[in-house]
C-alpha cells in the first residue's frame, strides 16, 4: 500500500478498494484521491471522516454547498449493519475528471456542516 501527501490529503494506491480507511476522530470532510493506476485525475473521490449517522442524502446535501448536482452521478455510503452507522467514508463518482478535480479543491479539508 503506497501513500503520499497531495495538497494536504493523502493519495493512496490501494491494493484492495474494499479496505476501509482508518477512522479519524476529527469530523473534517477529508477527501482522498483514488489513484488506481490512472495517469490523469480520477472521476471517483472518497470522502472520509463522515459523522456516524450520515446517509447518502446527507453527503449530497454537503456536496450541494460546494459543487453542482449536475457534476456527480453517484454517492455511495456503506453501512455497518451491526451498529447501524456508516463506515466513516463515502464514494462520489463525478461525470468527468474536471468536475472531480474541482470538487477535490472545494471540499478537501472542509468541516462537515450538518451534524447527524
Amino acid at each position: 500500500d503506497k501513500t503520499r501527501s497531495v495538497g494536504g490529503a493523502m493519495a493512496r494506491r490501494a491494493a484492495s478498494p474494499a479496505t476501509p480507511p482508518p477512522k479519524a476522530k476529527a469530523q473534517n470532510a477529508s477527501v482522498i484521491r483514488l489513484s488506481l493506476g490512472a495517469p490523469d485525475f480520477p472521476t471517483t473521490l472518497m470522502l472520509r471522516n463522515l459523522p456516524p449517522m450520515f446517509a447518502s442524502w446527507d453527503v449530497v446535501r454537503e456536496l450541494d454547498a460546494h459543487v453542482s448536482r449536475m457534476n456527480y452521478d453517484l454517492v455511495y455510503v456503506p453501512w455497518n449493519r451491526s451498529n447501524a452507522n456508516n463506515m466513516g467514508y463515502a464514494f462520489v463518482d463525478f461525470v468527468d475528471r474536471e468536475s472531480a478535480r474541482n470538487a477535490f479543491k472545494e471540499v478537501e479539508g472542509k468541516t462537515w456542516k450538518t451534524i447527524a
